[in-house]
């Protein structure tokens, strides 16, 4: 997967585009390469990191749940998750928002002069 991502990368730098995502990435890398030529190919088939992720839920045990099941843990009669989780989860909502202003402003006309902020905001904002 590194090398797919370096491969992104560059494509990304030599043609002066804006990809943030790790699956967008790998798309990119993927027709640029023309990896797709003799048959599909289905990064969750072909990445061996696809292939030996982990389950999720067993990884990041909050992150898996819903809202609705994040809420109810919360106010369950436990002392976890609290409020430094509850706090976490609504840090990562305004990043959100903040990135989604950030791509509905990057690309349109009315807020060109503001391109070369959304690039180096949105960045910071996505990551998860």
């Amino acid at each position: 997967m590194d090398s797919l991502i370096s491969a992104a990368d560059y494509y990304i730098k030599k043609e002066n585009l804006f990809v943030l995502d790790e699956r967008q990435k790998i798309r990119l890398a993927v027709e640029r390469l023309g990896l797709s030529s003799c048959s599909p190919f289905v990064p969750e088939k072909r990445i061996i990191e696809y292939m030996v992720k982990g389950d999720p839920k067993e990884e990041e045990p909050l992150a898996s749940l819903t809202v609705r099941q994040f809420a109810v843990a919360v106010m369950a009669r436990t002392p976890t998750p609290g409020g430094g989780s509850v706090a976490a989860l609504i840090g990562a909502l305004g990043a959100a928002l903040g990135a989604m202003v950030g791509f509905l402003t990057y690309g349109k006309r009315a807020f060109d002069k503001q391109e070369p902020m959304m690039r180096e905001a949105i960045p910071d904002l996505y990551q998860y």
